[in-house]
């Protein structure tokens, strides 16, 4: 059979394939391998910190040794638990190296120097990993870069928890036995006591402003009354109402004591939390010198639980903006939700404790909170093309700033003094010119030094890295996986989006009261459109509103975006002039970039009108409505933003901008 037919038709189906078997290319590294080594002692007794210098000497000694091995760092925490790594700053350093590309492989005395949570040490060998660094523990002989690397670590790591968690078992079950006897004190003591031999003992001179406090508290004055007083006669420290709160709400100061009100849970990483049935709780009596009675204190108690049970509903601590978000931009202090006949607004501290301090009177969350709203829209629907101009600015700046700077200069200079006096005291050892107590304890002290400086480095390079493009880009992000719309304040979406907002002024927000004039005569609806007339208007003028409401109720599709110019303001051109010509001329001062960066997009979000957010809300706000038989005020005030009446004929303004007039759309 010809080779033709071998290669058609059915027998070309029942022929064996020709596989041919491509060997691996063996990748050759042109350079030396980077290698970096971590070190951790928990404590910092005598012990742990001679071993802590001993770590740092051994691998700095073992990896310079190493002709196939350039040496990157030793990155060491000292005195920190090992169950956390967001509290070791060292090893998150050495986590944003490895991240960088810095770092090839990493040596590690035992696995539970690297970590004590079998969680996170393998999400940290894990992530390690796919970067391409390998893990190596020498007194357990594994290396996770080989194939059981990986499996061999979670068994130690998983011991090393264990280990952990029944020294803390330990500690906790002496701490228990010891609140159990009432012998049991916090390790610093509250206003107006000191901790002598390990007792509270009471502070003849402060005991005054505490019975103080408490008589004005039962005389009906709020805490932010007792600290405004205070205040006026107090020195250093101002007092606050939190403050207030805590001593009037401390049982010490009957003279008793009611233990572990927070407890730490048992899950990694710990966490201390407030007690709320979950673990018993004891309570001494007679422990201390009493600064008030008993009959006080529980007065007190009592009055303030009837202070709290007369609240409106919804407490302040549950409203949307209620978690610090905005802060004043007159003092700096944060804006609290307070209540006050009946509605909600957003009041600042500063202001509260003093009007000369603040001038910023409370603003209505109503308004901040549709502010906001407003906001998310431009940017979601709008501000895309401006935050990516601002992302390519940011960028340009970035990379025209010149790469040396003279703090890192002389930190480089300093770090480099400091291990050439670390080599010259290892070699005077060597040499048996120098005292072994004097070597342990200078090279401990080098060592701390060395610390310090590689920290501020990394802190400083952190800075210069900009975390202002990274954020960025998230913003971006986050944006383009929202919503389109929202309807409703929506918590959990601006946290992502939203740090904080500076309030400056007011100005923009007003809180009108009128006048009330007959007011058994006239309906909600009727006072509403009395306020957008500005002034009484003909009883044919409601007529001719509700005609045109209902009208947008049957055709939400007249509700339109009004057209507007669209020329950038002459600001935002000359910024743009500006950002330009300093981009182009090098060395770029990357800080005045970025301020005009900043300028010109924020310039751009202003000159962004409501219209487009407007529009979109008033038609979902008119297809939830059915034609009306006379007005209703929640809709005139959720749609309208003034009526005029001229020569017969009504204009009614919507809050997009678009006017309705006679009845007809225009």
């Amino acid at each position: 059979m010809d080779e033709q037919k071998k290669t058609s038709g059915s027998l070309a189906l029942n022929s064996t394939p020709r596989v041919i078997t491509i060997a691996p290319s063996t990748p050759v590294r042109d350079r030396k391998l980077r290698v970096a080594a971590y070190a951790r002692v928990s404590s910092s007794s005598e012990d742990q910190l001679n071993s802590f210098a001993a770590q740092n000497a051994h691998y700095t000694e073992l990896i310079t040794a190493n002709p196939e091995w350039e040496f990157v760092d030793v990155y060491a925490d000292k005195g920190i638990t090992g169950t956390s790594a967001e509290k070791r700053e060292d090893f998150q350093r050495l986590l944003a190296d490895c991240r960088r590309g810095r770092v090839d492989k990493i040596l590690v005395k035992s696995s539970s120097r690297f970590a004590r949570n079998a969680k996170e040490c393998l999400e940290a060998i894990r992530e390690l990993k796919a970067l391409g660094v390998g893990v190596c523990f020498e007194e357990q002989g594994i290396d996770t870069s080989e194939l059981a690397g990986e499996f061999l670590t979670a068994i130690f790591a998983m011991m090393d928890q264990k280990e952990s968690e029944n020294i803390s078992d330990n500690l906790r079950w002496s701490i228990d036995m010891r609140m159990r006897a009432g012998k049991y004190n916090t390790c610093t003591a509250p206003f107006g006591y000191r901790l002598v031999g390990g007792k509270l003992e009471l502070i003849p001179e402060q005991a005054p402003i505490i019975r103080y406090i408490y008589d004005s508290y039962l005389s009906g004055k709020t805490a932010w009354d007792i600290a405004a007083t205070l205040n006026l006669f107090s020195e250093g420290n101002p007092w606050k109402p939190q403050r207030i709160d805590y001593i009037l709400t401390n049982e010490r100061y009957s003279g008793n004591a009611l233990l572990r009100k927070r407890y730490t849970t048992n899950s990694l990483p710990r966490k201390v939390k407030r007690n709320r049935g979950e673990r018993p709780m004891y309570f001494a009596a007679g422990v201390n010198e009493a600064v008030v009675s008993q009959e006080i204190f529980d007065k007190a108690q009592e009055l303030r639980k009837k202070r709290w049970e007369n609240r409106l509903p919804g407490a302040a601590g549950q409203r949307p903006l209620a978690n610090g978000w905005l802060q004043c931009g007159c003092c700096g202090k944060v804006l609290c939700p307070r209540c006050k006949n009946g509605k909600w607004y957003m009041a600042c501290r500063g202001h509260e404790e003093s009007l000369e301090l603040c001038e910023l009177p409370p603003i209505s969350e109503d308004a901040v909170v549709t502010a906001m709203l407003r906001l998310y829209h431009k940017l979601r629907n709008q501000g895309e093309p401006i935050l990516h101009q601002l992302l390519v600015d940011l960028q340009a700046a970035r990379k025209g700033k010149l790469l040396w700077s003279l703090d890192i200069v002389a930190l480089n200079q300093k770090i480099a003094d400091i291990t050439r006096q670390d080599r010259l005291l290892a070699q005077l050892k060597q040499q048996g010119l120098v005292d072994p107590d004097i070597f342990i304890s200078r090279q401990n002290e080098l060592a701390e030094q060395l610390r310090a400086a590689k920290l501020e480095k990394e802190r400083f390079l952190k800075a210069e890295e900009d975390q202002t493009i990274q954020q960025t880009q998230e913003l971006i992000e986050a944006l383009e996986a929202g919503p389109d719309f929202l309807d409703a304040f929506d918590g959990e979406l601006f946290r992502e989006l939203v740090d904080k907002i500076i309030v400056e002024s007011n100005d923009r927000v007003q809180v009108r009261r009128q006048e009330r004039t007959t007011p058994c005569q006239k309906s909600p609806a009727q006072k509403e459109l009395r306020k957008l007339c500005r002034g009484s208007p003909p009883a044919w003028v409601e007529r001719q509103v509700l005609g045109l409401l209902n009208r947008l109720i049957q055709y939400p599709e007249l509700i339109t975006c009004p057209v507007l110019e669209e020329e950038p303001p002459p600001e935002a051109k000359k910024l743009r002039r500006e950002l330009d010509g300093l981009l182009h001329r090098p060395p770029v001062d990357e800080a005045q970039a970025k301020n005009l960066a900043f300028r010109l997009a924020a310039l751009q979000l202003d000159a962004i009108g409501p219209e487009e957010y407007e529009t979109l809300r008033l038609r979902r706000l008119f297809q939830g409505w059915a034609p009306m038989a006379e007005l209703e005020q929640e809709l005139l005030h959720q749609s309208v933003r003034r009526i005029a009446v001229s020569n017969g004929t009504v204009t009614v303004l919507l809050k997009n901008n678009q006017t309705l007039e006679g009845g007809h759309y225009t």
